[in-house]
C-alpha cells in the first residue's frame, strides 16, 4: 500500500488559491476535480500492477467464467443461424465479471483503505468523494474493456464476426464498470473489516449472477420470476452485451429465435435496458451519499 500512502493532500492538485470571480471559481473547481481523478486513477492502476495476487485472480476469473459459459452453450442453440452459441455464452459473462471485480476487488480495497484511515486522510486533504469513486472505476473499466476486446478478437478469429453495434457495446462496458464499482463500494457499509468483505461479498455476487440471465436465461424462468429478475442490476447489462455483439433482440432475457435488427431498431429496443441501468447508476450514487469513510470498529 506504499502507493496509497503517497496520496496526500499536497498531491491532489487542490492547492490553488481561491479565485474571486464566481465563474472562474467554478472552472477552477472543475479543473481541480479532474486533476484529483487523474492522479488517483494513476495510483489505482499502479497499485493494481504491483498487486500480483490480484492480477493472478483477475486472470483466473475469465478462465473460470469461460468454463461456466462452455456448459451453457446449448441454451443458445435455438437463437438463430446468425447467433454463434459459444460467442453468446461468452459475452453473457462480461457483466458478471464486472460484478466480480466490483464486489471482490474494489470492495475489499475500499474496506482496507477505510480501516487504515487512508480515506479519511484523503477527505481531510480536500479530495471529494466523487473523485475517489470515479478513480475506483478506472481499473474495472480497463479490465472489462480489455476483456471485451479480447472476446471480440476471438469471435472474429473463430467465426469471422465483429460486434454489430460497437457503440452499444461500449455503452455496456461503461455502464457495467461504473454500476458494479459503485455497488461494490456501497456494499462495504455492511461489513466491519476487509476480512468480512472477502467472506460476505460472495453472497450478493451469487445472487446477482443467478438473477442476471447469464448462466440461465430469463426465458427459461417463470414469467413472474423473469420479470422480477430483469430489474436486478446485471440482467439489462447482460442483454446489452449479447444484443450489441450480434445486433439481435436479446432484450428481456429472450434467447430463442431472436430477431436480427437494424442499427436504429436495435437502439430503440435497447432503451429499456439502458434506462434501467442508468436508474441503477442514479440509485448507486444516492446510496453512496451516506457512506462512512471511517472504520466502523473505530466509531
Amino acid at each position: 500500500m506504499v502507493s496509497e500512502d503517497k496520496v496526500s493532500a499536497g498531491e491532489t492538485g487542490t492547492g490553488e488559491a481561491p479565485p474571486t470571480d464566481g465563474a472562474a471559481d467554478q472552472d477552477t473547481a472543475n479543473q481541480s476535480w479532474i486533476k484529483q481523478v487523474l492522479h488517483l486513477s494513476r495510483v489505482e492502476l499502479l497499485q493494481l500492477r504491483r498487486a500480483r495476487i490480484t492480477l493472478l485472480y483477475l486472470c483466473g476469473l475469465p478462465v473460470l467464467f469461460a468454463f461456466i459459459s462452455f456448459s451453457t452453450q446449448g441454451l443458445y442453440s435455438d437463437s438463430g443461424d446468425h447467433v454463434d452459441a459459444g460467442a453468446a455464452s461468452l459475452f453473457s459473462m462480461i457483466a458478471p465479471l464486472a460484478a466480480a471485480m466490483g464486489f471482490l476487488h474494489v470492495a475489499n480495497l475500499f474496506a482496507v483503505r477505510r480501516d487504515r484511515h487512508i480515506l479519511k486522510r484523503l477527505r481531510v486533504g480536500g479530495v471529494t468523494p466523487s473523485a475517489v469513486y470515479a478513480a475506483a472505476t478506472v481499473p474495472v473499466l480497463a479490465f472489462v474493456l480489455v476483456l471485451t476486446l479480447v472476446l471480440s478478437g476471438i469471435g472474429f478469429a473463430a467465426a469471422g464476426q465483429l460486434p454489430a453495434a460497437p457503440g452499444m457495446l461500449l455503452v455496456a462496458v461503461v455502464l457495467s464498470s461504473v454500476n458494479m464499482t459503485l455497488l461494490g463500494i456501497w456494499f462495504t457499509r455492511f461489513t466491519r473489516s476487509a476480512e468480512a468483505v472477502q467472506l460476505v461479498a460472495l453472497i450478493p455476487l451469487m445472487l446477482l449472477l443467478f438473477g442476471s440471465g447469464s448462466t440461465l436465461p430469463l426465458e427459461f424462468l417463470s414469467d413472474t420470476v423473469a420479470r422480477l429478475a430483469w430489474f436486478t442490476p446485471l440482467a439489462p447489462l447482460v442483454d446489452l452485451f449479447r444484443s450489441a455483439y450480434f445486433g439481435s433482440d436479446f432484450f428481456g432475457g429472450q434467447v430463442s429465435q431472436v430477431e436480427q435488427l437494424g442499427t436504429a431498431d436495435l437502439w430503440m429496443a435497447s432503451l429499456p435496458a439502458v434506462g434501467l441501468s442508468l436508474l441503477w447508476l442514479a440509485v448507486s450514487c444516492y446510496l453512496l451519499r451516506g457512506l462512512s469513510w471511517s472504520s466502523r470498529s473505530s466509531e
